[in-house]
């Protein structure tokens, strides 16, 4: 398997992990900040908002400048979405938080993609084994005790 594949398996578990979290802590954020206890789902809202909005434009943008600079532009879009949401969390600002979770669906958005890359990754014999090691974000080994990259 190629060690493009074993990344491309490594960032969706981290997007998924990541992803998780977001969904868990933010409706506790939400409450915590929220002018009202019944928009404290809020947050969670505008991240699943952010990955819908990114989904054709992240397309979109990978068929125009590739998947690597996609890839690059998706996470620093979450980068900025998280710095945000620090931001947010120190000034207690709502709304500011809502833009955060919102920029960091957009990050999701993009990173939903990383399946695909990993089957252009993978020769012709390995593409199904590729993008099910994507999707379960697991690694493949050669051989017992060789690691993920072995």
């Amino acid at each position: 398997m190629p060690l493009t594949v074993t990344l491309l398996s490594l960032c969706q578990a981290l997007l998924v992990t990541g992803n998780v979290l977001l969904i868990a802590v933010s409706p506790l954020i939400g409450a915590s900040l929220a002018p009202s206890a019944s928009w404290s789902t809020a947050p969670v809202a505008t991240q699943w908002l952010g990955l819908m909005c990114a989904t054709i434009p992240a397309s979109l943008i990978m068929a125009r400048l590739g998947r690597k600079r996609g890839f690059v532009l998706g996470n620093i879009v979450g980068l900025v979405g998280a710095l945000t949401a620090v931001q947010a969390l120190i000034g207690g600002h709502f709304g500011l938080f809502l833009l955060a979770t919102w920029l960091i669906g957009i990050g999701i958005g993009f990173g939903q993609l990383y399946r695909f890359a990993a089957v252009e990754a993978a020769p012709a014999q390995l593409r199904d084994r590729a993008i099910g090691l994507v999707m379960g974000a697991v690694c493949w080994r050669r051989s017992p005790g060789r690691g993920c990259l072995g």
